[in-house]
């Protein structure tokens, strides 16, 4: 199957900072079939996108994020989102 032929290709390069040929990419390699997840919340718990969390009776503390899941997936999510937070500017000489 060629990747022009996979129609949510063109739907995931509408998310700000993913990318017109590898990000989207790496997004449907890693995550396939995406109906498969209930919630974004799910899909990045499967990412490893989610903070620790520490309850043993006292208050709760909320930690760095989990780093479980594909390393590959949560760089490139990591990327697009550090694209998508930077206004694009032309600079014209």
């Amino acid at each position: 199957m060629l990747i022009k032929d996979i129609d949510v290709i063109p739907r995931l390069r509408t998310i700000p900072g993913v990318g017109e040929l590898v990000s989207a990419n790496i997004y449907y390699a890693a995550v396939g079939d995406i109906t498969r997840f209930p919630s974004a919340r799910k899909l990045a718990a499967y990412a490893g996108l989610v903070p620790t969390v520490s309850q043993s009776g006292g208050p709760t503390r909320i930690g760095h994020i989990t780093k479980e899941g594909s390393g590959e997936l949560r760089a490139i999510m990591t990327q697009a989102a550090h694209i998508a937070s930077f206004p694009r500017t032309k600079i014209s000489l």
